[in-house]
């Protein structure tokens, strides 16, 4: 392939990539865990003194668990002001970053053609665009992550320790990003332990080098060791391995494991370190969140910085064919791309965006400061309505009574539900008779295909006959 064909394939699928990366940036409601950065980051422009126990307490744990995001967080609002934009910058900057500097490694190991393959895999990759466009860690997890194991896997190769401070030193970084990647960067740290060599000197290097991230990685290792290993009360416990690993498999898309799991079923043993150290990128971590998920509710997203393994396993074999079978690069490369971009059609990440800024408009429409609104995820619905509302108790029972504990004249109940699937997952039957009787529906928002299964989201707000609930 010549060079010009090369550089436009590389130019066309930077600018799809960060196209889609940064489509709608700014407009989408903020959804899920973004209200945490984003409330977060204003509570640490704030001074101390104006935070009460809550708010402190909040703040105090993002620090702790993951300082990388608050800090580009707050840089980000105080350059641009507090907004949903603002609060995504980060991610974005880190998703563009990774389209660049991961490619470029990949290309750097192994040959030109399997940092084209690496690109277009993460380019159309729908875990990965969703990454840059939500206000969270995963963005600059997966970044870090990846270009930890590449540092690693290229200090192995070529005996250069410029690698191996790049390899730790993103590990840090990537540790920086979300205490997660703990898992990530102990096997890396072990890989550069057991493969750097015989030579004594080498060795005794390595050793420095392992007790040095060590003595960086320490408040982050406490942090994981008081909330895992000392904290008494356990909390709920999260889904089981196997459907942890089938939301991992569906995030990364089937394409990527399955190129993946034939990279890691090729493998000839020690002696195909690279390999071996991807492997084990991937395994590790993966055993790591199965165990910790009968303990903590952990998810899927907490294999973030792991994820660019399975990418990294799947550039592989292609890899290898490139070498054998060099004619039909750029065939591979428009097959493989339509296959992802079937799979980025087929992504139900947006219609999952309840919009909340539509619901907000309409509860600050209807209601008063007066009234009490009972809300899930209250605190995105407090941030576009400008309303204080409280979050919906558990069960319905515990939800009548703090009605009837109430003096406020109306009270107002905000659902996002899923069409087919129970309304509240709690008290399924419970809840839908009780709105049956107690409540009346005043608006509906956001009918919308997600997916070739045609769910369809909504968002629900509901009037309370709160006085015939009063004694």
């Amino acid at each position: 392939m010549s060079k010009q064909r090369t550089w436009a394939i590389v130019a066309l699928l930077l600018l799809v990539g960060l196209a889609l990366r940064g489509r709608e940036l700014g407009a989408l409601s903020v959804h899920g865990d973004e209200i945490i950065t984003i409330h977060n980051a204003q509570n640490g422009l704030r001074a101390a003194a104006e935070l009460d126990a809550g708010d402190r307490w909040q703040l105090d744990w993002s620090w702790s668990t993951m300082p990388l995001l608050q800090l580009e967080t707050e840089l980000a609002f105080r350059a641009l002001g507090s907004s949903a934009l603002a609060a995504r910058l980060p991610s974005f900057l880190s998703g563009a970053l990774a389209l660049v500097l991961l490619p470029l490694l990949v290309a750097r190991l192994w040959t030109v053609r399997a940092g084209l393959f690496a690109l277009l895999l993460l380019a159309l990759s729908p875990r990965h665009i969703e990454m840059c466009r939500m206000a969270r860690y995963e963005s600059s997890a997966f970044l870090f992550g990846g270009l930890a194991i590449l540092g690693v896997v290229l200090f192995l190769e070529t005996r250069r320790w410029p690698w191996v401070v790049l390899g730790v030193g993103s590990g840090l970084l990537a540790l920086a990003s979300h205490l997660s990647a703990l898992p990530l960067l102990s096997t890396l740290l072990f890989c550069c332990l057991v493969f750097s060599g015989r030579a004594v000197r080498v060795r005794a290097a390595v050793a420095a080098v392992l007790v040095l991230a060590a003595i960086l990685a320490w408040p982050a290792m406490r942090q994981v060791f008081d909330v895992v290993v000392f904290h008494v009360e356990r909390g709920p416990v999260g889904d089981p391995a196997w459907k942890i690993a089938g939301s991992i498999a569906y995030n990364s898309g089937p394409l990527v494991v399955m190129l993946a799991l034939v990279a890691i079923a090729a493998m000839r043993g020690k002696r195909d370190v690279t390999r071996v150290v991807l492997a084990a990128s991937a395994v590790v971590p993966f055993v790591g969140l199965a165990l910790g998920s009968v303990w903590k509710d952990v998810g899927p997203r907490y294999y973030a910085s792991a994820e660019p393994a399975l990418v990294l396993l799947a550039v592989v074999p292609l890899a290898h064919a490139m070498i054998r079978v060099p004619g039909w690069a750029l065939g591979a490369l428009l097959v493989l791309g339509a296959i992802q971009l079937q799979l980025l059609a087929s992504n139900q990440i947006d219609g999952q965006r309840y919009d909340y800024a539509a619901m907000g408009a309409e509860v600050k429409r209807v209601t008063t400061d007066a009234d009490l609104v009972f809300s899930k995820n209250h605190g995105t619905l407090e941030y576009y309505a400008d309303r204080e509302t409280v979050e919906v108790p558990d069960t319905v029972a515990e939800l009548e009574r703090a009605i009837r504990d109430s003096r406020e004249a109306r009270v107002f109940l905000v659902l996002p539900w899923q069409r087919g699937h129970a309304v509240y997952p709690h008290d399924p039957d419970g809840i839908e008779a009780w709105l049956r009787s107690n409540a009346e529906r005043i608006a509906r928002f956001g009918k919308r295909r997600i997916d070739d299964l045609l769910y369809r989201f909504e968002i629900a707000l509901y009037r309370i006959d709160a006085e015939g609930l009063r004694p």
